[in-house]
């Protein structure tokens, strides 16, 4: 019967199984299935209509392609450009999400805000050499994302989508104790805010020194936990690695993602507030791991491409020998300390990875080791394993403003996503502001500058050149910056 079902149009006829149809063989077809409803179970007809839906590609290896809904999430592949590989649809406008540039600043007495900073809107700047240099000041978005009115709050990092905050809590338990801190994450995805009552007591009670995001951990490293009575004094030093685990995690499509536990099963997790909190996804180590350098000595660190092991140069004159100087690795998921040598990382601060030149792009370190000179360095990745001080490069170009009348205060590098594209965060003084400006609550002297640009080497020397520098925008910081370690993340 299926076989001698014919249908012309234009002229030409189209059998079911010869690799094509037409909607008069799904009409013919569907008065077929009405008159046979009686004698055929649907269960026969089902592979028939797939023949029709569906026909077969004579002369092609392999099967018939089946519908979506008949599929196993295994058949879904990467090339499918409406299915991700579990075979699922992706959620609505996940793949043209936008990041933003978050800021966080302490902008009244005793709060502290996150400004959301779009940096692909073109401000109208009215152009001209104003709005090439950056000296039309603005304010901030108002209001922003989140203000916190709680000054205890004093160390903030980010970790995936998430900001996070730590410090002392807002209530006292009377113990001295973990529980008087307080950790703070705030998704920026969903706008959530949690408090979590917990806190290392290192962390609360000195304050963090280096927080680095690897893979679903923060690892924050503090500089005042005391060594106890049996440790060696001669390897180790005072402070400790503590690690803040995200139980899940969002990727970039909006989707929940299952990590390695490799890391995770190293430490043991404090969880006595699960059942009183049990809708958090965070929880802190238990104890810190010893550190065999000086943690106040800590001067720049980046995280490995390989994903699982961060580095961080030391320079501190107080603590003499292996522990005061030179570079170390930690690698997250054997749980070990290399130290790779005298050397040093030629920048400060945080340095990010650049896939395209294969090495950490950072800010150059001035004479004294401990602000950046303005200039942009790149430097080779070391090996895991200890080796020689790895080759750097140094732009040309300076970064920071010119104008004399202008006095640098602070910058930081932000990396905008992995593909060569970074903005500058500079705060300066502005003209006719006093030095201590920055340092005297009085932040509406101070401005915010961001720029800009991608990185490369040259094609003819090879040298570390930028690119594609957009005008400078410039904001008014807010006042009450005193002291305050703030923040720009890129999410």
């Amino acid at each position: 019967m299926c076989q001698g079902l014919k249908a012309k149009k234009s002229g030409r006829s189209f059998g079911v199984g010869s690799g094509s149809c037409s909607f008069e063989v799904l009409v013919a077809w569907s008065r077929i299935q009405n008159e046979a409803s009686g004698l055929w179970p649907r269960v026969l007809l089902l592979p028939l209509l797939c023949h029709v839906q569906y026909p077969i590609r004579r002369g092609a290896a392999g099967r018939p392609p089946l519908p979506a809904s008949w599929r196993h999430a295994s058949d879904a592949t990467s090339s499918d450009g409406d299915h991700r590989k579990d075979g699922r649809a992706p959620k609505p406008g996940a793949a043209t999400e936008r990041r933003h540039l978050y800021l966080v600043l302490r902008d009244t007495k005793d709060g502290v805000a996150f400004h959301k900073v779009d940096m692909d809107d073109d401000l109208d700047y009215g152009g001209g050499a104003a709005a090439e240099s950056g000296a039309l000041e603005r304010r901030l978005p108002e209001p922003p994302v989140l203000r916190i009115e709680n000054q205890n709050t004093y160390d903030y990092a980010a970790l995936g989508k998430n900001i996070i905050g730590m410090g002392w809590g807002t209530r006292r338990c009377g113990y001295d104790d973990r529980g008087d801190g307080d950790t703070l994450t705030f998704d920026t995805r969903t706008a959530t805010l949690a408090i979590m009552p917990d806190l290392p007591d290192g962390v609360r009670e000195h304050g963090v020194e280096v927080a680095v995001p690897v893979g679903n951990l923060l690892c924050v490293i503090e500089s005042g936990s005391p060594l106890v009575p049996w440790e060696d004094g001669d390897k180790f030093c005072t402070g400790g690695l503590h690690c803040l685990k995200l139980d899940e995690q969002d990727d970039d499509a909006g989707n929940k993602t299952s990590r390695s536990r490799l890391s995770e099963d190293r430490w043991y997790w404090w969880d006595l507030f699960a059942n009183r909190y049990p809708s958090t996804r965070w929880l802190w180590s238990c104890d810190p791991e010893r550190l065999p350098l000086s943690a106040t000595g800590i001067r720049a660190h980046a995280l490995h491409p390989g994903g699982r092991a961060f580095f961080v140069s030391v320079h501190c004159c107080c603590v003499p020998g292996h522990r005061g100087q030179g570079t170390f690795s930690y690698d997250t998921v054997s749980g070990g300390w290399t130290r790779h040598g005298d050397w040093e990382l030629p920048f400060v601060g945080q340095a990010h990875y650049d896939g395209g030149l294969q090495a950490w792009v950072g800010l150059h370190e001035d004479a004294g080791g401990r602000r950046p000179d303005g200039y942009l360095c790149s430097c080779d990745v070391p090996r895991l394993g200890a080796g020689a001080a790895p080759g750097w490069k140094l732009v040309k170009e300076k970064l920071f403003r010119k104008d004399p009348a202008e006095r640098h205060v602070d910058a930081k590098l932000v990396d905008m996503g992995g593909d060569g594209t970074f903005c500058l965060v500079e705060i300066v003084m502005l003209d006719g502001a006093a030095a201590a400006a920055w340092f005297n609550d009085d932040g509406e002297k101070c401005v915010i500058r961001l720029t800009t640009f991608r990185v490369k080497y040259g094609d003819d020397d090879g040298e570390l050149t930028t690119t594609a520098r957009r005008p400078t925008r410039s904001y008014v910081v807010p006042k009450y910056g005193r002291y305050f370690n703030w923040q720009a993340f890129w999410l």
